[in-house]
């Protein structure tokens, strides 16, 4: 099942990689009918059958999954200088910014995780303490905000 189809559906996909992003299991898979890799959550798999044909694809062939992707970290900047401080203090070992690396992959449920705003227009303090600096950098890797 999925948000486009919640309705229970037949998908032929070849898993790799299974992840734990935040509070749900997911598999990395190659899927038939998309011609490409996705996430799909362990949840939402009503019921599966294994195939006996081989994927052509692997995940050396995921670029999302062999990216290693740099995420900078600051201090939100709509923080006042004492809450900036007090993050970076808490966060950052009283540095300016941290540079965490994930899987391209993973870097949306990177973000989500620790709450980190990637449109600091939008995205405000309290909710938002942290915030990505480099998004331009990763943008590729980012699902579309709505």
């Amino acid at each position: 099942m999925s948000m486009r189809e919640p309705k229970p559906h037949l998908r032929i996909i070849y898993p790799h990689s299974l992840i734990q992003a935040g509070r749900r299991w997911h598999t990395r898979a190659y899927s038939i009918e998309n011609q490409q890799f996705r996430d799909y959550a362990l949840g939402r798999i009503v019921s599966a059958k294994l195939c006996d044909d081989i994927s052509a694809k692997n995940e050396k062939d995921d670029e999302a999954w062999m990216a290693n992707v740099r995420v900078r970290l600051v201090a939100h900047p709509d923080l006042n200088p004492d809450q900036e401080n007090m993050i970076r203090f808490e966060y950052f070992g009283k540095t300016a910014a941290r540079v965490d690396t994930c899987r391209g992959a993973l870097v949306n449920y990177y973000i989500y995780d620790i709450r980190a705003a990637i449109d600091t227009a939008t995205q405000k303090p309290p909710e938002y303490q942290l915030a990505v600096a480099n998004v331009d950098e990763i943008k590729k890797w980012l699902f579309p905000l709505k």
